[in-house]
């Protein structure tokens, strides 16, 4: 999770990146030149849609919560019944 230096790729740099990543980067920047060169939307164009999925994908995969383990050390060997004031 560190930002990439300003000296990360140049116009000659080859780098893979996943698909997920791929896909946000194309949708996203096809929008952009959409508005940058005043290119009218069609009705029901998808690429909106597209590029919002995209950035999405990346949010939920990005802010998962990793799955909590619990050393054996801290479990207990048998379980207290409230009721009867006894450990099984």
């Amino acid at each position: 999770m560190a930002q990439l230096p300003p000296s990360f790729a140049t116009t000659s740099s080859v780098f893979a990146i996943p698909y997920e990543y791929y896909a946000a980067m194309v949708y996203n920047l096809a929008l952009r030149l959409r508005s940058r060169f005043r290119i009218p939307a069609p009705p029901g164009d998808p690429l909106p849609g597209l590029a919002k999925a995209a950035l999405n994908v990346l949010r939920t995969g990005n802010s998962q919560i990793a799955q909590l383990h619990v050393p054996a050390d801290l479990g207990r060997a048998g379980i207290y019944n409230i009721f009867s004031d006894r450990t099984y």
